[in-house]
């Protein structure tokens, strides 16, 4: 469900997202080795904050669904503080 959020976005260079939270409801079993699909809905914009909505679908129908959020992020300002984060640890 995340990476078809990400496959949802055309960010331009220099900017990627991250995700911050997940709250999914799993609400059937798929057979093993049945194919499985999921899509992403971008619902909501508040300036770097995006909400999408994701749902997993296999033959028979849906299996979950849920709500997934990212923010967009300047990508060498936050490698740079991620960075920073190990050096301290």
């Amino acid at each position: 469900m995340e990476q078809a959020a990400v496959n949802a976005l055309n960010l331009p260079v220099g900017q990627s997202s991250v995700g911050v939270s997940l709250n999914i409801e799993h609400s059937a079993a798929t057979p093993l080795g049945a194919k499985v699909s999921a899509t992403a809905e971008l619902i909501e914009i508040d300036r770097r904050r995006l909400v999408f909505s994701v749902e997993v679908c296999d033959e028979a129908g849906r299996v979950g669904s849920g709500k997934h959020e990212r923010f967009i992020v300047d990508v060498e300002p936050f490698f740079a503080k991620a960075q920073k984060r190990k050096q301290g640890m």
